[in-house]
């Protein structure tokens, strides 16, 4: 999955901002299953790309999150940066007609190191992980049920950002090792396979907001998703 700004009636938030997100005051009156865990953390990476061939390594331009409280299922939380590449430093055209992010958009942003850094100062900004000890060992949850990913596709967190990593001899939190594929939620509850976000949308009756294929839009998109689907079942990988 290759990926604006985020806008509701109480907030915008920018690209390369991240803050906590007030709980909005108008509550849900659609009751969720009881969750495991406690904090669902929606991703949606987009990769610089080429039509027809795969860049090596595919690097990540685009890092959006959404922190969802599993409880209330409101966004809670978010995070979004966009990345400067290091290796393919030209944003392809074809790149920019598929996801709308141009060359101005990361040239001047942050490595992929940098983000990394950054995405888990926010962590603990939101008190999903362990303050660092002194002696700067790695953090852990507080609780393994503290928080899981939720991607469309497992291309995310096992193929784009553990190559990335490789390349780049950059070591990942173990974090990014659990994650639920929505798709195999929704395969599991609806009895057919899911071809995409887009499918999985018009088959649960959702609109799509926003533009496919950019990150931050792709997010609030498998959020609505990942709510319908929990008013139904258990989130679990």
């Amino acid at each position: 999955s290759v990926r604006k700004v985020y806008r509701s009636k109480s907030l915008t938030l920018k690209a390369g901002v991240s803050r906590a997100v007030s709980p909005g005051s108008a509550v849900s009156l659609v009751r969720m299953v009881n969750q495991r865990y406690k904090n669902f953390l929606v991703l949606d990476f987009e990769a610089n790309c080429i039509e027809e061939r795969r860049l090596k390594p595919q690097e990540i331009i685009e890092w959006p999150v959404m922190q969802v409280d599993a409880e209330s299922f409101e966004v809670v939380g978010q995070f979004h940066r966009y990345v400067q590449p290091t290796v393919h430093h030209t944003i392809t055209p074809f790149c920019t007609q598929l996801t709308g992010i141009t060359q101005d958009m990361v040239t001047g942003q942050p490595s992929l190191q940098v983000v990394m850094k950054e995405f888990d100062s926010w962590l603990r900004s939101q008190n999903l992980l362990h303050p660092v000890d002194e002696e700067g060992c790695e953090a852990s949850t507080s609780s393994e049920d503290d928080f899981i990913f939720i991607t469309c596709g497992d291309w995310d967190l096992q193929t784009c950002l553990p190559g990335q990593a490789k390349y780049e001899q950059l070591q990942l939190p173990s974090y990014f090792k659990r994650w639920i594929n929505i798709k195999r939620v929704y395969e599991r509850v609806m009895g057919s396979k899911a071809y995409g976000m887009m499918n999985m949308l018009e088959q649960l009756g959702l609109p799509h907001e926003g533009r496919h294929h950019s990150g931050i839009d792709d997010v609030r998109n498998i959020v609505n998703i990942a709510k319908a689907l929990a008013q139904r079942c258990t989130l679990e990988p």
